[in-house]
């Protein structure tokens, strides 16, 4: 099944279709024709579904299609972006003997609730959706809440389970739940985007990444990576997210985060690395240092890179070398 959003005469905006290319065994019948799923604002220009994603519910054999959509179904208003969802079949068309056709099952469904109703400022934004096999669905967004101590333009990943008990539907469960913590609540420097589900129907498990912003040590402000968090069967999280990914020189970062554990136990800690050379400009570490209240003193050594004055042969290396303190009142000394 394939989804996609476009903007044809007579829809307004940008609507979500669905299409499937593959004849169905064991009968080989003839694929559907493309069928529109959103019906965001009403064909009124100015209201959009895009960003669709879509789910494989084994034990109903129908697809829950999600977007994300600007729709004016009261309470909502123009511009207030959330996440929906479409509940769809595909079986014989009894009116073309030898033809499949799909069906929606109820109505666009309203699956996330960031922020109050009628505000603008609050969005969700880029879906994603896994089934577990099971019958239930999680879909997860990347979205600013007021439930929380999330303010607008700090995005966080939420997400929210659905199921098809409903004859006439989709069943969302429970409530937006958020799944990251990038950096202390209410700081927009930090934040969490483009999300992802996975499912593992064998351990009940669902796995949620994204990429992100964190300040937990070793990371710092602007060293995004990516993150994980494992989700429960009923939508709770299993134990804390995890940082994944490791991009970027980490050996300075490391160093510096165990000599500041170090130094907290003792009063003065000496951390060195083995097997390593240049480790690029040494204010980033050592400001690190500074960030925890201490003195630092590092270097490293290098590779031959340089020749000396009046020399014609490469013997030494531009060693970086830095000294860092924090002050009382004014930013912290660095030379670097």
């Amino acid at each position: 099944l394939l989804a996609w959003s476009d903007d044809r005469p007579g829809q307004g905006g940008f609507e979500v279709h669905v299409t499937d290319f593959v004849a169905q065994p064991p009968n080989q019948m003839g694929p559907p024709p493309p069928l529109r799923v959103s019906d965001m604002g009403g064909n009124t220009n100015g209201y959009d579904a895009v960003r669709p994603d879509i789910a494989y519910d084994a034990l109903t054999k129908q697809f829950l299609i999600v977007w994300q959509g600007d729709d004016n179904t009261d309470p909502l208003v123009n511009n207030e972006i959330e996440i929906f969802g479409q509940r769809v079949s595909i079986g014989p068309d009894p009116a073309t003997p030898g033809q499949q056709v799909f069906t929606e099952i109820g109505a666009d469904t309203r699956i996330s609730d960031m922020g109050p109703d009628g505000n603008t400022a609050y969005t969700a934004l880029k879906p994603s959706v896994a089934a577990d096999g099971a019958g239930s669905f999680l879909i997860v967004w990347e979205g600013d809440d007021a439930d929380t101590p999330v303010p607008p333009a700090e995005p966080e990943i939420y997400g929210r389970r659905a199921d098809f008990t409903d004859p006439d539907g989709i069943s969302v469960l429970g409530e937006d739940t958020p799944y990251s913590d990038m950096g202390p609540d209410g700081d927009g420097n930090y934040r969490a985007q483009n999300p992802h589900v996975a499912a593992n129907p064998v351990a009940g498990e669902y796995l949620v990444t994204w990429d992100g912003d964190d300040n937990t040590p070793p990371l710092a402000n602007n060293e995004e990576e990516v993150f994980a968090q494992r989700v429960a069967s009923d939508g709770s999280e299993v134990e804390i997210d995890t940082v994944i990914s490791d991009m970027g020189p980490v050996i300075g970062s490391r160093g510096v985060a165990a000599a500041v554990r170090l130094a907290k136990e003792s009063g003065m800690a000496y951390v060195g690395c083995r097997n390593s050379h240049h480790f690029g400009p040494v204010a980033p570490y050592s400001s690190r240092a500074c960030d925890a209240g201490m003195v630092s003193l590092m270097g490293t050594n290098t590779q031959p890179v340089m020749a000396p004055w009046r020399g014609a042969a490469v013997v030494h290396g531009n060693n970086p070398i830095g000294i860092a303190a924090p002050r009382r009142d004014d930013p912290p000394f660095i030379l670097d």
